[in-house]
C-alpha cells in the first residue's frame, strides 16, 4: 500500500501530498510503503509518472529495505524519497519551474516490492501533487483550488 510519511506510514491524503522543496533546491515526494504477509528484508522499485502523459517523472529507483514491523503481519518503510523531475514532461522549462509545472496535476506511483521468497506485488496509484507550502507563501507557485 502507498502512503506517505517521514517516521511513520501515513494513509494518502485524499486532497493530495505536498511537493517537498529541499534545501539543495529540489523537490521531492516524501512515500512510505505498508506490505502485509511478506519476509521482513524486501526490495521496492518506484517510478513516478505524469498521470495524463505518461511521461516519467522520476528515475527507476529501487531500495533493499528491512521492514519496520507491527507485529501482526504488516510492516512499513517510511521516507522513501521519490525525487521528481520535469524535464521529459516541460524539457523548454528550466529546472526552478518544477512546482508550477507538478502543482495541481495527478501523477502515478507506481511501486513493486519484493521479498526474498520471491513473493512480488505492484500497483499503481494516482497522487495529486499540492505544492509545498513554503512555496505558495514565497510567491514561487499558486495554490491548487
Amino acid at each position: 500500500v502507498l502512503g506517505t510519511g517521514v517516521t511513520s506510514f501515513e494513509e494518502l491524503p485524499p486532497d493530495g501530498v505536498a511537493m517537498v522543496h529541499g534545501p539543495q533546491g529540489g523537490w521531492h515526494f516524501p512515500a512510505a510503503v505498508r506490505v502485509d504477509n511478506s519476509l521482513d528484508v524486501v526490495t521496492i522499485q518506484t517510478m513516478v509518472y505524469d498521470e495524463e502523459t505518461s511521461t516519467p517523472l522520476t528515475e527507476l529507483q529501487e531500495v533493499r529495505v528491512h521492514l519496520v514491523s507491527d507485529g501482526t503481519c504488516t510492516g512499513y518503510y517510511a521516507n522513501l524519497i521519490l525525487y521528481l523531475d520535469h524535464a521529459q514532461l516541460a524539457p523548454e522549462r528550466p529546472f526552478t519551474d518544477l512546482p508550477a509545472v507538478l502543482s495541481c496535476r495527478e501523477v502515478v506511483v507506481n511501486i513493486c516490492v519484493e521479498d526474498e521468497r520471491g513473493w512480488e506485488d505492484c500497483s499503481d496509484d494516482v497522487v495529486l501533487m499540492r505544492p509545498d507550502p513554503n512555496d505558495v507563501e514565497s510567491g514561487l507557485v499558486e495554490p491548487c483550488l
